[in-house]
Formats: C-alpha cells, sequence, structure tokens
C-alpha cells in the first residue's frame, strides 16, 4: 500500500496499477478518490501463499 501510495504520489499510473492488481490477488479490494486511497479485504479472501511472497514482504524459512 505504501509503495502503491508513493506511486500515485509521483504520477506512475503503470507502477499504481500494478500493485493494485496485486493486492487484488491477494485479497484487498482498492478504491482512490484523487490521490487518495481506500482499501477494504474482500469477503472471501485468499490466504497467502509463501510462492507468492513478494520482494516488499519478507521470507520465511522455517528455521
Amino acid at each position: 500500500m505504501r509503495a502503491r501510495q508513493r506511486a500515485l504520489d509521483a504520477d506512475r499510473g503503470g507502477e499504481a496499477r500494478e500493485l493494485r492488481g496485486e493486492l487484488g490477488r491477494t485479497g484487498v479490494v482498492i478504491r482512490d478518490d484523487g490521490r487518495r486511497q481506500y482499501w477494504r479485504l474482500a469477503r472471501s479472501a485468499p490466504r497467502p501463499r509463501p510462492e507468492d511472497a513478494t520482494s516488499a514482504e519478507p521470507e520465511v524459512d522455517g528455521r
């Protein structure tokens, strides 16, 4: 969400759309109002899988 807000602030619409898609795949619904973003969890939000981790998330190796 922070990365997407930075993209919106810097007028990088393509990056913001890509991040919106990534958030959507994890069950986060984004609504934009100007340069502000509002979010909610979808009713049937899928549980994130370890293989879906993004570079912004630390990977857990189980140790």
